[in-house]
């Protein structure tokens, strides 16, 4: 063991050097003593004395120049920096490959990192990472718990946390933060994965997104999007799926082009075409597919219902159907079962929880039968009825309300421009205030012209020709201070067949007459005069009332005539005419009087006081028979159809009565005096011994059988008969006639047609 003194030339201390290593394996520079143990060469200084390395300029850490090569262990002090910031001055170390710096052995250097921190860094000079294009790799316990690289079209992935993204081989663009987080993906590219196990499971499916524990764990496929705990955590071959919240869609497996958003929203779901929004909507849907459920619980018990739609909190929630849509807070929140139901609006609910092809929008409209299609349109609609008619497709139902169709101001009767393009059949108000067209009412177009509902011309009224002097007032007679109610009839001629309203009023002597509105003839007709009122004067005093188009309360207004006229009435001493008239096929019926059952057509005088009928008695008398059993003909061998009188009154009427009959001949007889009962259908056959009506009595007025399937065929009756037993001028005359539809059976009565009038005849 040598010691060699420090004031040696360098020349000779490193000759000395050189034989000294080669004389004895330690040395000691700087001190006489023995170095240590564990030193091929121990240097000492007590005088500030260093060692000094050689002094060279580096300019790339990869590059050994100066040096010829790179020498594993070279030590070397570089002085200077390079321009692109990859050398700085300082003691380099050589690892046979390339320099690294030891910065980490001077404890005062700025742009090192220490474990206990570090300060007055600077973001642009200071960073942690590295300088070349290799990623960054971070080791816990030299297992895996991160990597970096910004590296395009190679390693350009990132991860952090314990097995992370471990197993990635070709993926690209991939980003893995968490426990396992992509831990078994190879292949896959430009996935996300954000938290405990996040698509660990994951090998090749791309484009997915996982933030959240456990969030799709297990899928295989891509296109997938989870933000939340458990969110699609058992999802293996779904694609297209985005769950937002806890626990969304976690159960399903296969279920493609999903979106979930919301606590549990879709958690039970397995197939695909869903869209839940909301905590818990469609929270326990299995195998429903393509619903739509936005809203707190909306659709939450649908299990396996298909194409349903909700939208509020509440929505379908415990329906399971199929095709139910529902709008508004808790709508259609009480069907369970039923299909094709539609409700709208806050609160509402179909009529029936387990029905289908219902409607209800906002508790005001209704639907039910609602099964059609766009080709086949079928439902009937009810607005105020929950229950429209079958046999309605809109029924309007209201205690307090009317319809309000559109009040349109048309311009004429031809007007297609207010409305515009009219189709055939379209109804509007016609409120008149055009002062080209001012007829008002209810008017549908007819395809040509606007016409009323009664199916007249809405062509505005016009008259040539008006004859007060044939003017009748019907009743004839008024008496003083005593009310009085009754009409006018005006002949006119020249009529347009227009329609007209009613003019302005004018009083005289206590009466009151207006122009009633109606719609004239084409040719001649009658204007109808309204008079009402208490007069002060009494019958043959008379009342003149002017007629003028124009009168401002002179008279009664015509307006759409242009001459002048008056009317005198009040002094007329002629009888009051009054006609009723019916036309019917022989209706099946029971008599009200005395049970039995049979055929007829009935017509009541003017008055009330009578009524005529045909009647027809049916083969059978009980509760079997029917209006198409009837066994027996229409033929006076067996049965006959008989002209009956009934009296109305509560008292017995005496009627001094004859009649006539023509059908091929002719029959005529003269009553005399015939007592009629009251309440009771009967007649007497030439003469005055009455026969009431009764279930196996015919009881004809006048000759039997009005009508012979088998003889001369219909005939013609006129009746005539007067009260005897009272005061009053009043006349009857009723003419009847019968036959049956060519070509039907005389068993069927129900072809028989009937044709009774009856005009009454009242003298003042």
């Amino acid at each position: 063991m040598k010691t060699i003194e420090t004031k040696l030339s360098a020349y000779v201390l490193f000759i000395a050097l050189a034989f000294s290593f080669q004389a004895n394996a330690q040395v000691t520079i700087g001190a006489d003593i023995t170095p240590d143990a564990s030193a091929v060469l121990d240097l000492q200084s007590n005088d500030k004395l260093g060692l000094l390395l050689p002094r060279i300029v580096l300019t790339d850490t990869l590059l050994a120049a100066p040096l010829t090569g790179h020498v594993q262990g070279m030590f070397v002090y570089n002085t200077a920096s390079s321009a692109d910031g990859k050398v700085k001055e300082g003691i380099y170390y050589n690892d046979g490959r390339r320099w690294w710096h030891l910065a980490m052995l001077d404890p005062t250097a700025t742009d090192a990192w220490y474990t206990t921190g570090n300060t007055g860094t600077d973001p642009s000079k200071n960073f942690l990472g590295t300088t070349d294009d290799r990623p960054l790799a971070v080791k816990v316990n030299n297992a895996a718990a991160g990597y970096v690289s910004n590296i395009d079209g190679t390693e350009n992935y990132n991860a952090l946390g314990l097995n992370a993204l471990i197993n990635n081989s070709t993926g690209q663009s991939n980003n893995a933060f968490g426990l396992n987080a992509l831990t078994n993906n190879t292949t896959g590219s430009g996935n996300n994965a954000f938290g405990y196990n996040a698509l660990a499971g994951n090998l090749t499916g791309m484009d997915n997104t996982a933030m959240g524990n456990r969030a799709l764990a297990n899928t295989t496929a891509g296109g997938n999007t989870a933000f939340g705990s458990t969110s699609l955590t058992l999802n293996t071959g779904g694609a297209g799926n985005t769950a937002v919240g806890f626990g969304t869609l976690k159960s399903n497996v296969t279920g493609n082009d999903n979106t979930a958003v919301g606590v549990n929203a879709l958690q039970s779901n397995t197939v695909g075409g869903n869209v839940a929004i909301g905590s818990n909507a469609l929270a326990v849907n299995g195998t429903g597919g393509n619903n739509t459920a936005v809203g707190t619980y909306s659709l939450f018990n649908n299990s396996s219902g298909t194409g349903n739609t909700a939208v509020g909190n509440g929505t379908l929630g415990a329906a399971s159907g199929n095709n139910n849509t529902a709008l508004g807070n808790t709508a259609g929140s009480q069907l369970t079962t039923g299909s094709n139901n539609i409700a709208i609006g806050s609160n509402t609910n179909v009529l029936l929880n387990t029905g289908s092809n219902q409607m209800n929008i906002g508790n005001a409209i209704f639907g039910t039968g609602m099964d059609g299609s766009l080709a086949a349109p079928a439902g009937n609609i009810g607005i105020g009825t929950a229950t429209p008619d079958s046999s309605a497709i809109l029924e309007l139902n209201a205690p307090d309300k009317g319809f309000l169709p559109p009040r349109v101001a048309l311009t004429g009767p031809t007007d297609q421009a207010t409305v515009a393009n009219p189709q055939v059949g379209l109804m509007v108000y016609n409120t008149g205030t055009n002062s080209q067209f001012k007829t008002t009412g209810y008017m549908y177009w007819s395809g040509t012209e606007w016409r009323l509902f009664n199916g007249s011309t809405s062509t505005p009224a016009n008259i040539t020709g008006l004859n007060c002097e044939e003017a009748i007032l019907s009743p004839a007679q008024y008496t003083a201070s005593v009310p009085y109610e009754g009409v006018i009839k005006i002949p006119y001629s020249g009529g347009n067949g227009g329609t007209f309203t009613g003019g302005s009023s004018f009083t005289s002597n206590g009466l009151t007459f207006t122009l009633q509105g109606d719609i004239l003839a084409v040719g001649s007709g009658e204007l109808t005069i309204r008079v009402e009122g208490t007069p002060d004067i009494s019958s043959p005093a008379s009342v003149t009332i002017p007629v003028n188009p124009a009168t401002a309360g002179l008279g009664v207004e015509v307006s759409f005539w242009t001459g002048t006229c008056s009317i005198t009435v009040g002094d007329q001493v002629t009888a009051d005419i009054s006609t009723i008239a019916v036309m019917d096929y022989m209706r099946f019926m029971t008599d009200p009087d005395n049970g039995a059952v049979g055929f007829g057509v009935s017509c009541k005088t003017p008055d009330g006081l009578y009524t005529i009928r045909v009647w027809f008695r049916h083969s059978l008398q009980d509760g079997t028979a029917t209006a198409t059993n009837n066994t027996t003909p229409a033929t006076v061998d067996v049965a006959t159809n008989n002209v009956q009188i009934r009296n109305n009154s509560d008292i017995v009427k005496t009627l001094m009565w004859n009649y006539n009959t023509e059908y091929g001949g002719y029959i005529g007889g003269a009553g005399g005096n015939l007592q009629v009962p009251s309440g009771i259908f009967g007649g007497a056959v030439d003469g005055n011994a009455w026969v009431s009506s009764a279930p196996l009595v015919e009881a004809p007025w006048g000759n039997a059988g009005i009508y012979n399937a088998t003889a001369a065929g219909p005939e013609h009756r006129r009746y005539t008969w007067i009260d005897t037993s009272t005061t009053t001028k009043v006349a009857y005359t009723a003419t009847v006639m019968a036959g049956m539809d060519p070509g039907a059976i005389i068993t069927d009565i129900t072809k028989q047609k009937v044709f009774i009038k009856i005009e009454q005849i009242t003298a003042p």
